[in-house]
Parts: C-alpha cells; structure tokens; sequence
C-alpha cells in the first residue's frame, strides 16, 4: 500500500477515540522493512532502511498531521457559527447542496491528528524497544551495535516530534473552544459583590453565587470530549485548561474590590474550584494554580503584617511560580479595608 493512499484513509478509517488505524499501517510498514533489512544480515542495509522509514515519518507523515493541526479546530462561538450558517446556505443556493468541507469534518480531522500524533509517538517507542530487543539476540562488533544505535535512535527524536505535535494542538483546542467560555464565564465574577456584609456572607454559603454553576459548565465541557480524544492528550487538555482557568480568574479578580469576607468568601470558592481542578487532572492541578492561590491567601490576611509574614514564608516554599513583590502589592491593593499608605509601602 503507498502512503499517499494510507493519508488519504485517515478520514474515514477510524479505531477507538478517533485514531486513525493508518497509524498501526504505517508503523507496520516501516516495522516490516526493518525486518527484512534485518533478515539480510547486513547492518548498512538495516540503518538504511530505517534512515528510508525515519525520512517518511518526519516528512510526509508529519506533515500531513501538522497540516490538520494548523487548520485547527472550528471555532464554537456564536458569530463563527452564524458564519458557518451563512456559508452553507449560499453553497445551497450557489450549487444545490452543502459543503462537504464543513466544521463537523474540520472538527474530525483535527481531533483524529491530535490523536495519531499521541498515537505514534507512543508506538514509536515500543518499535524501538522491540527491534532492540530482537538486535541483542546477534552478537555483533562495537562499531556494528554503534551504528544501529544510531539509527534506531532515530525513531525517538519522530517520537518527540510527535508528542510536541499532540501537545499543540491541545493547546490550540484549549484556546478556540475552552478560552472564550471561560472569559465569558469569569467575566460575570465581576459582577457579584466582593466588599461583604455578614449577612450577605452567610447568604452566599447557602446559595452560591458563583463557583458551583461555574465548575459545572466546565464539567459538561471538558466531558464532551473525553470520548474522542487519546487518553494522554485528554490529560493535555485538562491541565491547559487549568492553567486557562487561573489565567482567566486572575484577570478577573484583579479588577474587583474586597474586604476581609470578600477574601473569605473567594477563599471558599477557590477552594472548590481547586478540589473541582485536581479531582479531574491530578494533584498537577494544584500546581497549576499556584499563583492563583498565592492571589487569594493574599487578600485573606487580616492585616499588613500578616501579609508580610505570608510572603515570608511563600519565598521560603517550594512554590515555582511566586508572585513577584509589585503584584503582591497589586493584590493588596484590591482590600479596601487595608490601610492604602502601608500597603504602598510594604517591602514585600
């Protein structure tokens, strides 16, 4: 089978979480030319054969997956859609149907990339360590077992190609789909009251304004797509789509105002988000969200020098991301109840 013929199948031949099976074909053909380079007892004949496979892999192969990647995925927002809408009542208009070129397709192809991406990384490794494990049964001199060293490294730098190449277009996914939600959703933070009464206090904790409704739009969309995509770049996507979230929330609660419950009450709700965050991504979750939460222990502290005495010990923690000195003060400045002078003067 050529391999012009094997991309083209990648459309409409699909295993589990819309990997293409054009991945198992293509790995087998490389596998199988290795062998039989192998059977010929010649080690020059292997290396080429495996420089031949290697060629393929980083050219014709990736870029047909970078291609899909870069195309990116549809966008969701509404003005996208009225587009797409628009579009497609022209094509009927213009030529008596629809286009087949259409965002359900776009959607499948990239989603089906991503996927053999992650899915040939992974196998390429595995080829790798079988066709070593087969080699070590040959006795053969130090400068034969050097250059088959060499050239079967070779499947390790496509391997990391590939997983960079996955990594990609998690990140696209998480900025076209996850990004406009989410600023839309934090954007309505900004519009609950964050300089509290007692009363308005005990009133949020028994109906959240907020935080609950929050992580359950989330939830309904990041499951919308466990289903189809590897499991590896699943994991991809929910840490940038942390990471996306605290982003997200940073900016918004740097243009709100609080007192001492408005700290509190942003501590309940980071609370649930962070349990929300790590019980579907891991304790990385947490991590990811450092500065976020170095944000809200901040405009928790009762007085100025409890906020120095937390900056104290944040420094001497293993946290990686610290926030620096000038926006330690920025948040500070967000408690409208801290004395302004001193929190302007605070070396921190």
């Amino acid at each position: 089978m050529e391999w012009s013929s094997l991309l083209e199948a990648v459309p409409n031949r699909l295993s589990c979480a819309s990997q293409s099976s054009v991945v198992d074909d293509v790995l087998f053909l490389v596998r199988k030319c290795v062998r039989r380079a192998t059977s010929s007892g010649s080690v020059d004949c292997v290396c080429a054969a495996l420089n031949n496979g290697v060629a393929l892999l980083e050219t014709t192969f990736y870029q047909h997956l970078f291609g899909a990647v870069q195309t990116g995925y549809p966008s969701t927002t509404f003005a996208a859609e009225a587009l797409q809408t628009a579009q497609n009542a022209y094509n009927v208009i213009q030529h008596g149907k629809a286009s087949e070129a259409g965002p359900d397709l776009q959607r499948e192809t990239f989603l089906t990339a991503a996927n053999n991406a992650k899915g040939t990384a992974d196998l390429l490794l595995d080829l790798r360590k079988g066709l070593e494990q087969e080699w070590s049964k040959t006795q053969r001199s130090e400068i034969e077992a050097g250059k088959l060293d060499n050239a079967v490294s070779q499947l390790s730098d496509v391997s990391r190609k590939m997983h960079h190449l996955a990594s990609l277009a998690m990140e696209s996914l998480c900025k076209t789909v996850f990004r406009p939600k989410l600023k839309t959703s934090c954007d309505a933070y900004a519009d609950i009251a964050h300089t509290l009464t007692d009363s308005q206090l005990a009133e949020f904790e028994a109906v959240d304004p907020f935080i609950e409704q929050f992580n359950a739009n989330l939830d309904k969309q990041i499951a919308s797509f466990e289903s189809v995509l590897h499991k590896e770049n699943f994991q991809t996507l929910l840490l940038t789509v942390c990471s996306e979230v605290e982003r997200q929330m940073e900016r918004v609660i740097m243009k709100c105002s609080f007192n001492r419950l408005g700290g509190l009450q942003l501590d309940r709700e980071f609370r649930q988000l962070s349990a929300y965050l790590s019980g579907i991504a891991g304790w990385t979750a947490r991590e990811r969200c450092a500065r976020l939460a170095q944000i809200v222990a901040l405009l928790n502290v009762e007085n100025v020098e409890e906020a120095v005495e937390l900056r104290e010990a944040t420094r001497t923690s293993s946290i990686a991301r610290i926030l620096s000195a000038s926006d330690a003060i920025k948040v500070l400045q967000l408690r409208v109840d801290l004395p302004a002078a001193l929190v302007q003067k605070l070396e921190l």
